[in-house]
């Protein structure tokens, strides 16, 4: 009997425990979240419902906000209690084209992940549900250069998006899309996006094709800007990406910034990642 008296209060302390540790919980992920997604709604209902009233679309973007931080934090939760965070698998360093790059395959929290990934002797082809990584290691771009990457850059896209019928579908992961996006990054890990060589332009859009396909993009660093051009015949400069909430001066000017070419296949697909060349000017 007196092991229950002791068993009791036990159970009610974690009870309250508990409740207090998902109360602290849903605050700081709500906090954290609205700060990564606000930009993107935004965005997103500047295209669809920008001529709106200001009262109206203030009270649009804080319903779909809450719509994604919902999701977000129900699939963030029902992870943890899976115990699957995020992770980094497959880490590996490899030449390509003559230069330093470092590869992972991105095991997601958020995004479905694991798909097959056939790392080759030049970049990689991946296949449904899959986050390959790279990052060039030996160019940094913390500095006047030019770089540009020749390489065959392709996807395509087999799931449709015939589920979302809200705004803030388009950013969350049950949104289907191929892409390669293409960042610059500090050792803080600080990420400034340059931009999305996929079945959509920025991750603001929805998808505009199913098929994707690109030779070429170079990025340059002025000194007073960042310069972004594709084989598409998009020519982006630091004041016009959109592809991230961080800016060129959030980046630390203290550490050499690299550039990450990622594949985000998220649904039944492929991304081909092949580099042919790298040319580097100062």
């Amino acid at each position: 009997m007196k092991k229950i008296y002791w068993i009791v209060p036990i159970l009610i302390f974690l009870v309250i425990a508990g409740v207090i540790a998902y109360s602290i919980f849903q605050v700081v992920a709500r906090q954290i979240i609205t700060k990564n997604v606000e930009w993107q709604i935004r965005g997103v209902l500047n295209n669809t419902e920008g001529n709106l009233p200001k009262a109206e679309f203030e009270k649009k973007v804080t319903e779909e906000i809450d719509k994604v931080v919902k999701f977000r934090t129900d699939h963030i939760l029902n992870r943890i209690i899976r115990l699957s965070p995020d992770r980094m698998t497959d880490i590996q360093k490899t030449t390509w084209a003559g230069h330093s790059f470092e590869t992972a395959d991105l095991r997601s929290i958020q995004y479905r992940s694991g798909g097959p990934i056939e790392w080759t002797g030049n970049g990689f082809v991946a296949g449904g549900s899959t986050m390959p990584r790279t990052k060039l290691l030996d160019v940094d771009f913390n500095q006047k250069i030019k770089v540009i990457i020749i390489a065959n850059m392709e996807g395509e896209l087999n799931s449709d998006n015939s589920h979302c019928k809200i705004p803030s579908c388009i950013i969350d992961s049950e949104y289907n899309f191929v892409e390669l996006p293409v960042y610059l990054m500090d050792n803080d890990e600080t990420k400034y996006g340059l931009r999305v060589l996929g079945t959509r332009h920025n991750i603001i859009q929805g998808n505009t094709r199913n098929k994707f396909k690109f030779t070429w993009f170079s990025v340059e660093n002025t000194g007073k800007s960042i310069i972004f051009e594709d084989s598409g015949g998009t020519r982006l400069t630091s004041d016009e990406i959109i592809v991230s909430s961080s800016k060129p001066s959030d980046l630390n000017p203290n550490d050499p910034w690299r550039l990450r070419i990622n594949a985000d296949v998220n649904g039944d697909g492929y991304a081909k990642l092949e580099i042919k060349e790298i040319r580097v000017n100062k």
